[in-house]
């Protein structure tokens, strides 16, 4: 089908997003996401204008950078929405502000060693390595959707909320990226249109999400986790108890 039909229908969506956004005011609580999406917009005209009128080479250059300030506002929301949601852990234990830049050191070290042992015949070590790299950010965005994943089932919070939902659809972004990825690496030329296409649907599946959840206003439930975070380890500490009585056993 036309491409030009798919790009108007991806930033049709897009702008009724933002308009969402607007409308319900959770762009005032969720200000990377909404740039993040104004800036989808404007790179997905940016990549087919390119596209159609430049060479290959200046289109190479553009999309990778175009990728790396996607990488960049990945990790951003993700860290807005998970401050937000532990805040009250952000504000008792001094050692909690580590657990989210220590995710991105592990997974970018992740990443270095599969560039290091992981290397195709034939294929360039930059691009190599810009594909991990890329592996990195999905490996953080899918940790972190796991965390909330447990967060949501432990404190029964609605699935509808916008934390939650902004974090699952960056997790269908990941999962896509991760296995185009991953096809694009394995050798072979019969991946390689599962590579063209695997993250454009990802990203139509996680916008029809945010539009769905951001469709209506959020439920009347402070999804910021109300626990004191001494309450939680200690609870934590007696589950670990019974756990191990149950193995002595």
């Amino acid at each position: 089908m036309d491409p030009v039909f798919w790009l108007i229908i991806g930033v049709g969506l897009q702008i009724c997003l933002v308009a969402m956004l607007v409308r319900h005011k959770a762009f005032r609580e969720f200000r990377f996401f909404f740039w993040f999406i104004v800036f989808s917009i404007a790179v997905d005209v940016l990549r087919y204008t390119v596209q159609l009128r430049y060479s290959h080479k200046v289109f190479f250059w553009v999309y990778w950078i175009t990728a790396f300030l996607y990488d960049i506002f990945n990790v951003s929301v993700l860290y807005e929405v998970f401050w937000r949601t532990f805040r009250e852990f952000y504000r008792r234990l001094a050692w909690f502000r580590l657990v989210f830049p220590g995710a991105v050191l592990l997974a970018l070290a992740i990443a270095l060693l599969f560039h290091a042992s992981f290397r195709p015949p034939r294929e360039p070590g930059l691009i190599t390595l810009v594909f991990s790299i890329e592996i990195a950010v999905d490996l953080i965005e899918l940790s972190l959707f796991a965390v909330f994943f447990m967060l949501v089932s432990f404190f029964a919070l609605p699935w509808r909320s916008y934390a939650f939902a902004i974090v699952l659809g960056f997790a269908i972004l990941s999962m896509g990226s991760w296995a185009a990825y991953w096809l694009r690496l394995v050798p072979g030329s019969k991946y390689r249109e599962f590579f063209r296409y695997i993250p454009p649907i990802s990203y139509f599946c996680a916008l029809l999400l945010w539009l769905a959840v951001f469709n209506r206003p959020e439920p009347k439930q402070d999804w910021a986790l109300k626990v004191r975070p001494e309450e939680l380890l200690q609870e934590l500490k007696e589950y670990g108890k019974i756990l191990a009585a149950i193995k002595r056993r």
